[in-house]
């Protein structure tokens, strides 16, 4: 519907404000002010709409809607996810931590987080954990970071030391909601001790187990284009590449996390195709963790 009517201001020479629909009357009109008011003034960069102002407006108002509609009986997944997140987190997240659960609640999911070195992609996964968690306690965490260098709430995480332990312990409890993450997932990583065709046929073997078991599986390489993933892999639908990025502030403080969601590679070219949507902002996980900790190799002996 905003399409549309967009569309017809378009012809008009009119302007949909991008908090129409989104925010009451009254408020509606203050934000129209400050963005005219904004525009008018040419030194100031940026959109409107990426400022704190108008970001903590709308998050604001969006939280307390969602609040009410639970109270009013709306007991909707993401509804009530959303209802969680916010008792957890600064509401100018709360949105966008939504739409990351939208991503890790989908059962057979397959996550490749990629990005360069220190650029937060291991928060975003253990972001998404977190809320995944919030919401879905019952959910058990597989990984193959060594449990005492992860410092969590979740209800339970296991340590899986090599590719058979992790099939065992996935075994073990068929019906159960599991997330599987895999840090180092990278083909490069792997060189040292097993053949390139080894490593792909053991992602392989994850991804079929993720599927059979319905599991969510997050992939962590260290490549910006997400090529640390077989061709296969990558290629099948519905992966999600989430290519993080960590903005610091001067004084070299950490300010923000921002995500952008893809749907596809290009094969040909290189690189990331068809974003879907970007979160930004995202806060600092809760769950603490070891950046320099040598993850278990689970795609070779």
């Amino acid at each position: 519907m905003r399409e549309i009517v967009d569309g017809d201001l378009e012809d008009r020479n009119g302007t949909l404000h991008a908090h129409t629909g989104r925010v009451p009357s009254d408020l509606g009109k203050v934000l129209s002010f400050r963005q005219e008011a904004r525009q008018r003034h040419h030194e100031v960069s940026g959109k409107f709409e990426d400022s704190r102002r108008f970001t903590e407006a709308v998050g604001t108002v969006e939280t307390q809607r969602t609040t009410d509609a639970i109270h009013s009986g709306n007991q909707s997944q993401l509804a009530f996810a959303h209802g969680v997140i916010e008792r957890r987190y600064d509401a100018t997240a709360v949105p966008e931590l939504s739409k990351l659960y939208g991503i890790v609640r989908n059962p057979g999911q397959i996550l490749n987080f990629c990005g360069g070195t220190d650029n937060g992609k291991t928060n975003v996964l253990f972001l998404a954990i977190d809320t995944k968690m919030d919401v879905e306690p019952e959910t058990l965490a597989i990984g193959n970071v060594p449990a005492e260098y992860i410092d969590h709430q979740w209800t339970e995480y296991y340590c899986a030391e090599s590719m058979d332990d992790l099939v065992d312990r996935v075994d073990e409890e068929p019906d159960r909601p599991k997330i599987i993450f895999v840090d180092d997932a990278s083909i490069d990583h792997s060189e040292h001790s097993a053949s390139a065709a080894e490593v792909k046929e053991r992602q392989g073997r994850l991804a079929r187990l993720a599927a059979k078991q319905k599991a969510v599986l997050a992939y962590v390489g260290h490549r910006e284009d997400g090529y640390d993933l077989s061709k296969h892999i990558r290629a099948m639908p519905g992966v999600k590449h989430l290519q993080a990025l960590r903005l610091d502030n001067p004084d070299g403080t950490t300010d923000r996390y921002v995500t952008t969601v893809y749907n596809d590679q290009n094969e040909d070219s290189g690189g990331l195709t068809d974003r879907d949507f970007t979160l930004d902002p995202l806060p600092k996980s809760r769950t603490e963790y070891d950046p320099d900790v040598v993850a278990h190799n689970l795609f070779a002996n």
